[in-house]
């Protein structure tokens, strides 16, 4: 018998209470029997040997409904005298065919309400009277049944169902347990690094999102090393995960075995990439978190220092994922596994961590480095708090003091700092305000209090950026006020000013020196990271050389004039980070080539073709941007190691390795077609014969069509209007659109590819006019130029002297010009 635990009834606290096998001795009508008190029963019941003559006349027979459900034939109700020596009272009984004497039942323990002890044979009927009873075993108070009565034996236990037996159905249905999860010590000491992994999400809360704009945390665990890695995720899908598991996974390899729960997030992509690589996916069982003990644990952990590490810094939600990568990033490093008595760090690298600068906390007290100071006697530091952490190459991550209130912040990365690691600004302006709100009364001064004082001082700086709005707006409309009276003045009437979006090349210098060239080339650097274009951690020449077909490459920025064709205040410089393609070495130092299927895009005629089938068949065209459309693709092919430009690296000895398709690569413009019509076919896009980038797709229910052509990081769309929302929200999924979609309506016009389209009274139109007049203006404006250097401005050249000047000065380039118009 399992040891009886306590069990209290009705109104009355309980605590892991069970029904047990109860006895104790008493009388009916002053005969002694045995009661068998338990409440399972659910009505009081004596044996057949109470069945007399005097009772079958007096009481009908009748059916009653046991614990297990099943209805049995009784004699009663009738009502006689109990004596239990702590109680007396009259009970109401039904005979029939059971094992013991006598059974109290629901019903009496309901009317009586006693406190029992089952484990010391304790039952209290009042606050001041115990009674002590007998626990028995049930063989000890009953003998072996023969086979007669092997039937009375089954139906004394359908009234109870104690104890339980595993051959009776009943008990099994309403009593079965999860079975106990004892835990198995794996040993992991045979493993290494990225041989098992397990993922899992974190999600903060509902409609928590982060400044970087991350919703979910991807959790990745080393079994055997117990590494942290952590990523953030925009949307809990399938694609998002794979997504973020590829970054994660960049510069290890693939592991030999995943461990995830049942979540449909784990399936789908995911699925795709563990049948690919040929990983082992162990998945837990449900409703079983012990299964995956480890991971499922963690986020438990992580949230905790999340929060800590909000406290500690006095930052708001939005800033869970910084805090959340600070704790994995010193957990890596100075947490000490239980077993292995040595911090992952060790178990990973082999040797103990070197804080060097950064065993820094999170939020405290940064003074950086200020690299643009306003004048010669401006302070050359800020100060800031420290928001993040990182090693490769060792900075850290400040929030400066003018954005601490801002909402929409901006994170500085910097290695020149001075940290106070004991000086919290933040955490204490809010205890300081917390502490005065407290108080019950404030004393009485002419000043006024902190509270009051930051309260007016966030007023007013709500306030001046409500003026500063204002101030912008009233500004923009002056520009365009000055753009249209100083062309109307020559024109004799307002001029729109045509957006060709044409682009001319910045020289690096020159772009640098100036604050947007700046700008530019650190949003391209954290686009970089977002897609992880390359592995965190670099190489040496040497073991990148290890590599069998290792390739290597070096890089530089790019910079490019948008808008060029504008006036000054619309234009906008763009950088871009870029392969020099043209120069790829292997091992050995010497040039070499790759070899692969060549892509081409959307060619002009297939575009034309879609624009005229819209037209006939009435369909919608919309036109959209595919932003860093290359780096959705992972580079093919051999390894290829690049040289990171120095702005971004000063070492010239290490090297990266690429996992995305850069630009100036020659196979990325391949990758990336490859990888966008894998994206399209899983929604039933189909290749155009006789184009690579130009898809149809057929909906038989309502016989329609769609096309999508795609011209590198240019799409152009023609589908019903109906199933435009749909298909837009898909190519989401897939890529990232950061612009909204352009659709032509009636009396619009959109622009692709330095083509007018316009749609007018039902009838699609193309145009280049605007293009054609800026390429005639540089022309004639390339013409004058030539003629002040060689003639004077009296004289006139001829078409043959035009071209004959062309090849002696090499200034005037007429068939680039032309080849521009064509």
């Amino acid at each position: 018998m399992e040891p009886p635990v306590m069990g209290v009834v009705e109104g009355v606290a309980h605590e892991g209470a069970r029904s047990r096998l109860f006895y104790k001795h008493g009388k009916v009508s002053g005969s002694k029997i045995d009661f068998l008190i338990d409440s399972g029963a659910s009505h009081n019941f004596l044996g057949s040997r109470f069945l007399d003559a005097s009772v079958k006349s007096s009481c009908d027979e009748c059916m009653v409904e046991l614990a297990g459900g099943q209805r049995m034939k009784v004699h009663g109700p009738i009502v006689l005298a109990v004596d239990l020596g702590f109680w007396i009272g009259n009970v109401e009984f039904y005979i029939g065919p059971i094992r013991m004497d006598a059974i109290l039942g629901w019903k009496w323990l309901k009317m009586v309400n006693p406190k029992i002890d089952w484990q010391k044979g304790l039952m209290e009927t009042r606050p001041e009277g115990k009674e002590i009873c007998t626990l028995e075993n049930v063989e000890e108070v009953v003998p072996e049944l023969d086979g007669k009565n092997q039937s009375v034996a089954a139906s004394e236990h359908e009234l109870t169902h104690m104890p339980m037996q595993r051959d009776c159905e009943t008990c099994v249905v309403a009593k079965i347990k999860r079975r106990p999860a004892r835990r198995l010590e794996k040993d992991v000491s045979a493993l290494s690094f990225n041989d098992e992994v397990g993922i899992d999400l974190v999600e903060p809360g509902r409609n928590v999102k982060s400044v970087d704009g991350s919703k979910f945390i991807l959790t990745h665990i080393d079994r055997a090393t117990g590494w942290v890695t952590l990523a953030g995720l925009r949307a809990k899908t399938h694609t998002a995960v794979a997504d973020a598991w590829k970054s994660v996974q960049a510069g290890r390899g693939w592991p030999k075995v995943l461990r995830t729960d049942d979540g449909n997030e784990f399936k789908g992509d995911v699925g795709r990439l563990v049948r690919e690589h040929l990983i082992k996916h162990e998945v837990g069982i449900p409703y079983r978190p012990n299964s995956h003990a480890e991971q499922e644990r963690f986020p438990h952990t992580l949230n905790q220092g999340i929060r800590a590490n909000l406290v500690q810094a006095g930052l708001g939600k939005r800033w869970f994922m910084h805090a959340a990568q600070h704790f994995a990033f010193m957990t890596n490093r100075l947490h000490v596994g239980r077993k292995s008595g040595k911090t992952p760090f060790e178990l990973r690298r082999g040797e103990k961590w070197s804080p060097r600068n950064l065993s820094l906390p999170f939020g405290c007290k940064v003074v950086y480095k200020d690299d643009q100071p306003d004048n010669k006697y401006a302070p050359r530091g800020k100060v800031g708090i420290l928001v993040g952490v990182g090693e490769h190459p060792m900075a850290i991550l400040v929030l400066p003091r003018d954005d601490w209130t801002s909402e929409t912040p901006k994170v500085i990365r910097t290695q020149d700092f001075k940290a106070f690691t004991h000086e919290f600004p933040l955490k204490g302006i809010e205890r300081e305000v917390v502490s005065l709100s407290q108080q019950e009364e404030l004393p009485e001064v002419d000043e006024p209090s902190a509270v009051e004082a930051v309260q007016d001082l966030d007023r007013r700086i709500d306030a001046l950026r409500a003026r500063e709005a204002e101030l912008e707006k009233e500004i923009e409309a002056l520009k365009v006020r000055v753009v249209d009276e100083e062309r109307a003045a020559g024109t004799g009437g307002p001029v729109t000013i045509p957006q060709l979006n044409l682009t001319t090349l910045l020289k690096t210098g020159a772009a640098l020196a100036s604050e947007q060239g700046r700008a530019a080339m650190e949003k391209e650097v954290k686009s970089m990271l977002k897609f992880g274009v390359w592995d965190e951690s670099p190489l040496t020449l040497e073991e990148a050389r290890r590599q069998p077909g290792a390739r290597f490459v070096r890089t530089h920025f790019i910079f490019g004039l948008k808008f060029a064709e504008m006036p000054e205040e619309f234009r906008k410089v763009k950088c871009r980070l870029v392969a020099g393609g043209n120069r790829i070495w292997g091992s050995d130092g010497a040039a070499t080539n790759d070899i692969f299927d060549y892509e081409t895009p959307a060619g002009l005629s297939a575009i034309r073709m879609i624009i005229a089938v819209a037209a006939i068949l009435g369909l919608q065209i919309v036109s959209f941007d595919i932003s860093s459309a290359y780096l959705h693709a992972d580079l093919s092919g051999p390894p290829t190691f690049a040289y990171l430009p120095r702005e971004i690296c000063d070492s010239k000895d290490t090297v990266v390795r690429l996992r995305k398709a850069l630009y100036g690569l020659p196979r990325s413009g391949s990758d990336f077609s490859q990888d966008a019509r894998r994206r399209l076919q899983k929604f039933q896009w189909k290749l155009v014969h006789g184009e690579k980038n130009v898809y149809v797709r057929r909906n038989a229910a309502s016989s329609s069509v769609a096309l999508l052509a795609l011209y590198v990081d240019d799409g152009l769309l023609a589908c019903r209007e109906e199933e435009r929302p749909g298909i837009i929200e898909e190519l989401k999924q897939e890529f990232l659109i950061e612009k909204a979609p352009e659709l032509l309506t009636e009396g619009g016009s959109l622009r692709f590819l330095g083509t007018s389209i316009s749609l007018k009274n039902g009838s699609v139109s193309l145009a280049n006019q605007e293009y054609q007049d800026v390429v005639i203006r540089e022309f004639e404006q390339d013409i004058r130029r030539v003629l002040r250097a060689v003639k004077s401005p009296s004289e006139k050249l001829d078409g043959e002297e035009v071209l004959n000047y062309q090849v002696i000065w090499k200034t005037l380039k007429v068939r680039e010009h032309v080849g521009r118009l064509m």
